[in-house]
């Protein structure tokens, strides 16, 4: 609560547990305090590492060490930017004739005027913004430490 007061939201804040039972405590001091929260642990049976929110942060995790292509499908829409299967078969097929990975040809493909059938400009736009977004988080993690 102090945190917001200093003007950060509660949206700017992740719990994350390795237990379910980890998460009781917090979560029923989050109700008694009227903090907002939502738990992917109540929603899904799953184990917490498998769930999309988990897996999802780990192939971002993944993007900032290398190229990995696999995390790089995973996270390319999510959140939600626009770029969606066709975009995705797209960059495959390019990747694949080219014998690059993924990121490569996204981000050749999003500096790119060159026409290329099914990519338009808004499509262009957001995998920029996508690229530039891996570029600054890779910068981060590359430059600062745990406590910055």
């Amino acid at each position: 609560r102090q945190m917001v007061n200093f003007g950060l939201q509660y949206r700017d804040f992740a719990i994350l547990s390795r237990t379910r039972r980890a998460l009781k405590p917090i979560t029923s001091t989050c109700k008694e305090h009227k903090i907002p929260h939502t738990s992917s642990a109540s929603v899904s049976s799953k184990p917490l590492q498998q769930t999309k929110e988990v897996q999802d942060i780990l192939a971002y995790l993944r993007l900032l060490i290398s190229d990995n292509d696999k995390a790089f499908e995973r996270v390319l829409n999510v959140p939600r930017r626009g770029l969606g299967s066709s975009i995705l078969k797209i960059l495959r097929n390019f990747a694949m004739d080219r014998g690059r990975s993924l990121v490569r040809i996204a981000r050749k493909l999003a500096k790119s005027q060159m026409p290329v059938r099914g990519v338009n400009p808004s499509h262009r736009r957001n995998l920029k913004k996508f690229i530039d977004l891996l570029d600054k988080m890779r910068e981060d993690f590359n430059s600062k430490s745990v406590r910055d």
